[in-house]
């Protein structure tokens, strides 16, 4: 069989290759030669990061001047740059002499901002990060650069702090295709974090097709009233929502008319039957979902699966089940009725509780589980068992050799019956298996989930798993 040189690959072909290596390869890569060096570079830069802090002055110093001049390759092929607006510290230097140098050190950086920022013009995404110490002329910089920037579709903006909300001119940004917006220290109660964010939506309306709010710290949820009741009719997509919920009787729902995948975060402990007007809603507009991942599931939202068919991915990821009686009914009519709806569509399925219970893989999942025809990528916690190993090309597996010995049926029930219930999947190419932390340490407030109370089996599961089919 002839071989082909790499070198003889098209320059496409050969970028193709470079993407899926690992960033920390590809300066080697330019060592090679000249034609590596050319194919590595576009890839090499395509995503760049400007770090707005005092340390280091010397390198970002270097680098601005670099971009500013148009010298860096981060110009023509940046497609995404990420701004860490870590600002300075509070305290300024009790030196003179160290004083004067800070100074001037900031006085360059607010020079060549404005340029470096309207140098990318390629750029197509942009990640911004304000803490708490970011000063009003970087900020002013940063939003007068993304401005500029003709190729700009989304835009990742991390608050974390409070302090600096309301100098933020969002509504003056250009429409886009992908908004993101994560609070790492929540909302206060004026909503003084809000300002500019319907404004710029309202901009965006008639382009925005992905949409994320977070609110990372834990507490009640958020209305998203105050940021879409304001708003034209949007055509969103793609919706992921974390420490929000949509009010009852609310006419936002409209918005999401569109909607193809959903990630849902919202539900908190005096938040559980809270949620069960959104899936009603989503019913009753007759939005027909194609993506969903949440982390805790309810009645609503079984009635909602149950009354169409053609989901294809479907994640329940770290399901706390406050209730524990509640979350087992939850599960079990999730297994008996709904999933078994989407059998001939559904391509991807991940069930990961936190505790033990009736969303663990058991007797009452076989059958569902087994008419998944177009299954393709599994996963699935079972009871006391902390592990979480992957299988490639399921279909190798019986040709594997048993090699357990002194084990009943009993101790190898849950992977025996799980492999049983997958092997006839005509499709399933990567099955994982995860633990379930023990349903006692529910109600314990100081043990996190993966506490070494559980059970270590994870050697004989191995073997269970790779000695499965004699």
């Amino acid at each position: 069989m002839s071989q082909v040189s790499v070198v003889f690959l098209t320059s496409e072909l050969f970028q193709e290759i470079v993407c899926h290596l690992l960033p920390a390869s590809l300066p080697f890569l330019r060592l090679v030669c000249k034609s590596f060096n050319e194919a590595v570079i576009p890839q090499m830069f395509s995503n760049l990061t400007i770090c707005l802090k005092k340390e280091k002055s010397d390198v970002l110093l270097a680098l601005l001047n670099a971009i500013a001049d148009g010298k860096h390759p981060g110009v023509i092929h940046a497609k995404s740059v990420t701004i860490r607006d870590h600002g300075y510290s509070f305290s300024p230097p009790r030196q003179d002499s160290v004083f004067k140098i800070f100074n001037q050190y900031r006085a360059k950086v607010k020079k060549l901002l404005p340029a470096v920022m309207s140098g990318f013009q390629n750029a197509t995404s942009v990640t911004w990060t304000i803490s708490d110490n970011s000063l009003d002329w970087s900020r002013d910089c940063v939003v007068a650069g993304i401005i500029s920037m003709k190729s700009l579709k989304a835009l990742k903006l991390n608050k974390q702090s409070t302090n600096h909300s309301r100098d933020i001119c969002l509504q003056t940004l250009p429409s886009l295709n992908e908004l993101v917006i994560q609070f790492y220290k929540g909302l206060s109660t004026s909503g003084g974090e809000l300002q500019g964010i319907p404004e710029l939506i309202e901009k965006s309306s008639g382009s925005l097709r992905n949409l994320g709010l977070h609110v990372s710290v834990h507490g009640e949820p958020q209305s998203l009233e105050p940021l879409l009741s304001s708003v034209s009719r949007l055509q969103i997509k793609h919706l992921t929502l974390s420490g929000f919920f949509i009010p009852h009787h609310s006419d936002i729902i409209s918005h999401f008319r569109s909607l193809v995948s959903l990630s849902l975060t919202t539900i908190v402990r005096k938040r559980l039957k809270d949620g069960d007007y959104f899936w009603d809603a989503l019913k009753a507009k007759k939005i027909h979902l194609k993506e969903i991942t949440l982390n805790e599931p309810n009645d609503g939202f079984i009635q909602y699966l149950k009354s169409y068919a053609g989901l294809k991915s479907l994640a329940i990821l770290r399901t706390q089940g406050f209730d524990k009686c509640q979350s087992d009914r939850t599960a079990l009519s999730f297994y008996a009725d709904a999933l078994s709806t989407h059998s001939n569509t559904l391509e991807k399925l991940s069930i990961t509780p936190i505790y033990e219970g009736s969303w663990c893989f058991g007797e009452h999942a076989i059958q569902c589980l087994s008419q998944l025809c177009e299954l393709v990528y599994l996963t699935i916690s079972i009871v006391d068992c902390p592990m979480n190993l992957a299988i490639t090309s399921y279909n190798s597996l019986p040709y594997l050799i048993n090699r357990i010995h002194g084990m009943t049926d009993n101790q190898s029930y849950p992977v025996k019956y799980l492999m049983e219930t997958v092997s006839i999947l005509p499709k399933l190419q990567v099955l994982t298996i995860h633990g379930a932390e023990l349903d006692l340490n529910r109600d314990l407030i100081m043990c996190s989930p993966g506490h070494k109370s559980v059970v270590p089996i994870e050697i004989q599961i191995d073997k269970q798993v790779t000695s499965f089919g004699h």
